[in-house]
């Protein structure tokens, strides 16, 4: 990703449609943001103590939307600025 949208005196929603477009180019390149460890923190905080290699297809299409959407999340926080930055120490402060 480019500089966050404080370096670039971006406004928030130019940055989402840029962060948006850039989520799509990767993902028609068949990038993705998504890595085991993530996968496995959505299964276990949905599913107990299983890991996602041991869930069934049902399951694992079940949290899909939500892996996805908790990696893109937390990519936007950190690459973001402006506002951003006050929603980023709200939630150090929550879970510090």
């Amino acid at each position: 990703m480019k500089q966050n949208s404080t370096e670039t005196n971006e406004s928030i929603s130019d940055f989402s449609n840029r962060f948006s477009e850039q989520l799509k180019v990767m993902e028609a390149c068949n990038g993705s943001l998504v890595d085991d460890g993530l996968r496995n923190y959505v299964a276990n905080k949905k599913y107990g103590s299983r890991d996602y290699s041991a869930l069934t297809g049902a399951e694992r299409k079940s949290i899909e939307q939500s892996i996805k959407g908790a990696a893109e999340a937390t990519l936007f926080l950190m690459c973001a600025g402006g506002n951003a930055t006050l929603v980023r120490q709200e939630l150090s402060n929550n879970y510090s």
